[in-house]
């Protein structure tokens, strides 16, 4: 009676499990629709500011104001790619943690060490190549969209710096100026 009671409890997981996948799977989608759009709209508005940011009739500190706000928008936009990544990845792992009904301590493994782990499941379990890959594809994503934001950062951050750099020789150019006319 029990082993009957167990499976039947089992059952019931693995089809909550399933339907809580398929929901998370439609939500990714919906997420997926709305950001291609606005992805799109930020890096307009981080281009454009970023343009703007040449413009030498502005003083450095305006260019360097434009700059910060690009900045502030390129962590917008990545925090929203990365929450997308994330539910991907998540959905990964739970295809793979609920087609195979893993334990406590390999759900926290895969979790853990992603790919690697997936691929000495396919010894034990019935994890697929499909499986791995997505998860594979899941992890590199993350990792290519922080790559991805470091090289935006830097490059402005970079023309920061020179416009700080500029606006420093300028204000000690004014004041050696101003030294030297009294």
């Amino acid at each position: 009676k029990d082993a009957v009671n167990g499976a039947g409890e089992a059952m019931r997981r693995s089809a909550a499990a399933a339907i809580e996948y398929k929901k998370a799977q439609q939500d990714l989608d919906d997420a997926v629709f709305k950001a291609t759009v606005t992805q799109e709209k930020y890096k307009n508005q981080i281009a454009e500011l970023l343009l703007q940011s040449k413009n030498r009739t502005l003083s450095e500190q305006e260019r360097i104001e434009l700059i910060d706000k690009a900045l502030e928008i390129e962590q917008k936009a990545f925090n929203e790619r990365k929450a997308i990544a994330d539910q991907e990845l998540s959905i990964a792992q739970g295809a793979i943690i609920t087609k195979n009904n893993l334990t406590d301590e390999e759900i926290d493994n895969l979790k853990r060490l992603g790919v690697e782990y997936a691929i000495s499941l396919k010894e034990r379990k019935s994890v697929t190549d499909e499986q791995v890959q997505a998860l594979a594809d899941a992890q590199a994503k993350q990792l290519q969209l922080e790559g991805e934001s470091i090289s935006l950062r830097e490059k402005a951050l970079n023309r920061r710096d020179q416009l700080e750099d500029a606006a420093n020789e300028k204000a000690l150019k004014r004041a050696e100026d101003q030294r030297k006319a009294t």
